[in-house]
Parts: C-alpha cells; sequence; structure tokens
C-alpha cells in the first residue's frame, strides 16, 4: 500500500486545481467545516486575498485526497506557528471565519493525524496552533486520542463556550420555556409599533427562490449599521462583495443554504444566512444583519425568536446550528440554551525542551494571573456603598 503523503500548496491555480478531490474529500470529512469547502475557500483567497503566510497542507495516498489543513504561517521569535484560517487571526474582519476544524477522512482519520504531527516532529521549532476547535466533534476526539498516545506535548489553552441550537420536542415548547413573559411583552410591543408602518411577516428562502435579492439586501442591511460606518460590512469592497455573492450562489444551488428574514410591508429590515453542511449535521450560523433605521424595535432579535421555529422544521433538516457568536454574547447567550465547548490548543514537536515547556507553562500562566489580578485598581469604598 503506498504511503501517506504531505504537501504544501501555497498558489491559488493549484489550490483550484485540486476542488474536485478537495469537494470530495468534504463530502467524506470526520467533521464538516463549511468554511473549509473549495465553494467558501477558492472565491475568499481569489477576492479578498492575497493572504501572506496561507499554507494549504494536503495528505494524499495516491490520487485520493485524505487531509486538507488550512494554516496561516507566522513567525514567533526562532519558531514556527501554524494556526488555522480564523476570525481574528488571518482573515478579513468582514469574513468571520469561526471554525478551525480541518477536512479529514471519516475513515482514515488516525493515520492521517498521524502523518500530519509526523511533518510538525520533523521540524522540532514548529507549533500548531489549533483555535477554535468543537469539543463535541469527531476531529477534536480523534485528535486528542493520537495526541495521548504519542505522547505529543501539548498545551491546553483559554477555550470558551457559545451557544449552539439543537432541536427540540417542539419550536412552541422550546420558545415558552426560553422567552420570558417580560421579554414577550416587550417583543409584543415592538411588533405592534413596526406594524403601524405596514404588515409584519417572516419568510424563508426556497429551493425555487432566486438567491440575488436576498444577497442584495444583506448588502444593504450590513452597510446601514455599525459596521457600515465602520468599513467592515461584507459590501465595502467589491472583492468582498464577489466573495459573498459567489458562495451563496454556490450553496444554494448545493442545497445547501438557508436563509430567513423578517419584513415589515415589503421591505426586509433583518436578515440571516446558516450554512448547511455536506452531511447535514451541525449548520453554522453566518453573516445576520438588520436596518439600523428599525433598530428601536430590535427587528434582528424577534427575527431569530421566529426563525427558531423556521429551524426546527428546516428542510433537509440539521442535527443542531452553532450560533458562531463571540464570547459573552449578550443576545445568543439567552436565546440559544444549549452550550458548545470550543478548544484551543498549541501543539508542538515531541523534543525534550517541548515537553519542558509543557510543564512549565501551567505555573507560569498561573503566576501571570495572580501578577495581573495585583495589578487591577483596589475598589473605591465610597463608590461601592454608593452603588
Amino acid at each position: 500500500m503506498a504511503e501517506l503523503v504531505c504537501r504544501v500548496v501555497s498558489e491559488l491555480p493549484e489550490l483550484a486545481g485540486l476542488a474536485d478531490a478537495w469537494q470530495d474529500l468534504a463530502d467524506r470529512a470526520l467533521e464538516a467545516n463549511p468554511f473549509y469547502e473549495p465553494n467558501f475557500l477558492l472565491p475568499m483567497i481569489r477576492e479578498t486575498g492575497p493572504f501572506p503566510g496561507l499554507e494549504v497542507w494536503v495528505i494524499c495516498q495516491a490520487d485520493r485526497m485524505l487531509g486538507f489543513f488550512v494554516f496561516h504561517r507566522r513567525k514567533v521569535g526562532p519558531a514556527t506557528l501554524l494556526s488555522p484560517f480564523s476570525r481574528g487571526r488571518s482573515v478579513p474582519r468582514e469574513i468571520d471565519i469561526d471554525l478551525g476544524v480541518p477536512l479529514v477522512d471519516r475513515d482514515r482519520a488516525n493515520e492521517v493525524i498521524d502523518a500530519l504531527l509526523d511533518q510538525l516532529d520533523r521540524h522540532w521549532l514548529f507549533g500548531i496552533d489549533w483555535y477554535c476547535l468543537a469539543e463535541d466533534g469527531g476531529f477534536y476526539h480523534a485528535l486528542a486520542q493520537r495526541l495521548a498516545v504519542r505522547r505529543q506535548p501539548v498545551i491546553d489553552l483559554d477555550g470558551w463556550v457559545r451557544p449552539i441550537l439543537r432541536p427540540h420536542t417542539d419550536a412552541a415548547s422550546y420558545l415558552e420555556a426560553t422567552v420570558s413573559k417580560r421579554r414577550k411583552q416587550t417583543m409584543d410591543r415592538y411588533r405592534r409599533h413596526l406594524a403601524r408602518t405596514g404588515p409584519v411577516s417572516f419568510d424563508r428562502l426556497r429551493a425555487e427562490d432566486a438567491v440575488d435579492p436576498w444577497i442584495e439586501t444583506h448588502f444593504r442591511l450590513e452597510a446601514s449599521g455599525w459596521k457600515g460606518r465602520q468599513g467592515t460590512d461584507i459590501g465595502a469592497t467589491e472583492g468582498s462583495r464577489r466573495f459573498f455573492a459567489e458562495v451563496m450562489r454556490a450553496r444554494h444551488a448545493m442545497g445547501a443554504l438557508h436563509a430567513y428574514r423578517f419584513l415589515v410591508g415589503d421591505l426586509p429590515v433583518a436578515q440571516t444566512w446558516v450554512l448547511q453542511p455536506a452531511d447535514r449535521s451541525v449548520g453554522l450560523l453566518w453573516k445576520t444583519a438588520y436596518d439600523d433605521a428599525f433598530a428601536k424595535d430590535s427587528p434582528g432579535l424577534q427575527m431569530e425568536i421566529e426563525a427558531i421555529a423556521l429551524m426546527h422544521d428546516a428542510v433537509p433538516p440539521m442535527a443542531a446550528i452553532d450560533s458562531c457568536a463571540q464570547r459573552k454574547h449578550a443576545m445568543w447567550g439567552w436565546l440559544w440554551r444549549d452550550k458548545r465547548q470550543l478548544v484551543c490548543l498549541l501543539v508542538l514537536a515531541r523534543s525534550p525542551l517541548h515537553r519542558l515547556v509543557v510543564q512549565i507553562a501551567p505555573p507560569l500562566r498561573r503566576w501571570r494571573q495572580a501578577r495581573r489580578a495585583r495589578q487591577m485598581p483596589e475598589p473605591n469604598e465610597r463608590e461601592d456603598q454608593e452603588t
């Protein structure tokens, strides 16, 4: 049997030439990630790049692709760190990639992970700063097992918990248990106020619908708010507009896109998208926008509450929907009751030096946290009494 070969691809034409094998791997991946599929990543690189330091590590056996890892290479002193492409690390703010899970063949996961870690061991000054892995996902479980078996040096960095929507018995009972009486009264008041402008309604994108009007609506909604004022809305540049439109058209044609909107009269005032993975497992909520002119009546929140009912009846169905929310997001924390643990790891090459680093990292972190706490200003006693 041919051995597994790892090669590094950094040029767009070569990457585009792998699209068919790449999509085939995405369809049989141990854990799906729509952000790493060719219909997302290729237009992102082509339209919003270049991305200095971009490296795609492809693991193959003969002509069959078994692993697809997207990294951003950066120097940290004498060492080299490989970080997954994700928000806050290496992609433009307007794009937001919120899951760092690579594509790995579900039947060959252990071999593929070992092949990747063997490459890491050959370059002992390398490390993989693995950001935003889902603890409940298949890839993290396989990776954790191989790291333990190989005794690979690893440092557990600070992860976080974010909301995820798992379908319950029915949407009505879910909302009854989630939305308090006070919030319902507030939403009803907002709804009545909007109804003075025009009839209030909700809608979903259907397979037979044209997606382009929804795309143009999203550009308008994002530009109306704080993202538009900061120049970080997805329609701020021609490149990001083309990227977004190409992704949505491709996924709609594949039947892998859900979208919901809230209308006042004939005017959409809030809209959200869900990227459905190839295996119909955990969808990713990506890009929610609302019309800032209606902000005082919370159209985004009204849409998301109504969308919970539509998501329960999604066709084709999904096992869950990840909010992809930032840490401590106020709305998602109470509206979506189930939680998903995100894990961040620093994986190092096997060497005596790195084993020493792993041993001293926890006490060093505790010392830094204690030092930071001591440097915090003392509370003002008078202010405490007044509050």
